[in-house]
């Protein structure tokens, strides 16, 4: 119980591979699940999904598309259309 309520702060950027970090981030798009709720977050380049990050279990967790469906969601996950931009 002394856990309930704790925040972290932690640096992420100092845990991604350089190929990750230099990639350019184009759109945010949502990460459903098999009901349409939204379970994370994807990051695409101009090219692939760069990175995912997600709460599982009360925790944040981040890797890529197939570590996150790994995950026991139920159904079978899917990157939203729903996107959006960065400038």
């Amino acid at each position: 119980m002394a856990e309930f309520g704790k925040i972290e702060v932690q640096q992420l950027t100092d845990h991604f591979d350089d190929a990750i970090l230099g990639c350019e981030i184009v759109t945010v798009n949502e990460v459903l699940d098999g009901n349409n709720v939204a379970v994370g977050l994807a990051f695409n380049s101009s090219e692939t999904i760069v990175l995912c990050i997600w709460n599982y279990g009360d925790e944040l967790h981040y890797g890529n598309f197939a570590t996150m469906a790994q995950q026991d969601w139920g159904a079978t996950l899917r990157v939203s259309s729903k996107c959006y931009e960065l400038r």
